[in-house]
């Protein structure tokens, strides 16, 4: 109450400099660990062993408190620049992880139409782009960017270019061009689109990679990519990123060495990162955290 939140431009208002980057939780995270109901006598009795003691919660605001591993994001919560949001999830909740987040990332109930809400977004936003939704977390896209709308999934983006001696790049390209620039075949489309997309991508490869700032982990490396794709400006407007597993069935209790310990410090430090590397950019970025499915408090 009383904390006002940057306004979004959505889908329907078109093309705007604002970026979405949807960092998907992998596995089921436990938000009931992230963002502790302490006050709740349910909790300490039902979660016994795993409960977060309340005297290490962050801005305890007499109901919820956060684990003590996102102290890097403490200012931006108290600054009004993070919230968090309960009980979101499916109409008919289910336990299979590749169900849930089919119906999640595909977010089009009773359609057999496997296109994700990513792509169907940038579809009405800037259908013509090559880079409007780009993931940076692995090359298979995702079902959320998956479908008609052309979208880009890398695990590396220094190696989105057109292999060969830099000194011959040249006559390599019009080779390149002169073999499949005519060739009216879905082999020479995909030639031409592959040329164009490294063409395109060039400002990214330029830019400044900022990785040893970030935690040495996988999320770091990502996330170290994902501001540099925003820092280009190439008219990216969502980017996707993965962090799990958060499928934790032990070990996940209060001490230091849990993995959800460790699994939450790495999420808080990395985006804390991420947002400093962006600079004067960060007021145009919003991070968005999903998971397919929470856990019961029991």
């Amino acid at each position: 109450p009383g904390t006002t939140f940057p306004q979004l431009e959505f889908a329907s208002s078109g093309q705007s400099d604002n970026v979405l980057v949807v960092l998907s939780m992998r596995g089921g995270c436990d938000g009931l660990s992230l963002v502790v109901p302490y006050n709740d006598n349910n909790y300490d009795k039902l979660r016994k062993s795993i409960a977060i003691p309340s005297d290490q919660l962050l801005v305890k605001d007499g109901t919820f408190g956060l684990h003590p591993m996102f102290a890097p994001l403490q200012s931006m919560w108290t600054g009004g620049a993070m919230a968090a949001v309960h009980g979101v999830g499916l109409a008919v909740p289910n336990r299979s992880h590749f169900s849930a987040t089919l119906e999640v990332e595909d977010a089009d109930p009773g359609s057999e139409q496997r296109i994700g809400w990513i792509n169907r977004m940038v579809g009405m936003t800037d259908p013509e782009s090559l880079f409007a939704a780009v993931q940076v977390s692995n090359t298979v896209p995702e079902t959320e960017i998956f479908g008609p709308q052309p979208t880009l999934a890398t695990d590396d983006v220094s190696k989105i270019v057109i292999d060969g001696p830099k000194n011959a790049m040249g006559a390599r390209v019009a080779s390149l061009d002169v073999t499949w620039g005519q060739l009216n075949t879905t082999l020479g489309q995909a030639v031409r689109d592959g040329m164009s997309t490294a063409d395109s991508w060039g400002p990214v490869l330029k830019e400044p990679n900022h990785d040893s700032q970030y935690p040495r982990t996988d999320l770091g490396e990502s996330l170290a990519e994902a501001a540099m794709v925003i820092k280009a400006g190439i008219g990216v407007q969502v980017v996707t990123v993965d962090h799990g597993s958060w499928d934790m069935h032990t070990d996940i209790g209060s001490s230091q060495n849990g993995d959800l310990q460790k699994m939450a410090q790495d999420l808080a430090l990395c985006v804390s990162t991420f947002f400093d590397d962006l600079g004067g950019l960060a007021s145009n970025v919003t991070v968005v955290t999903i998971s397919e499915f929470g856990r019961m408090l029991a």
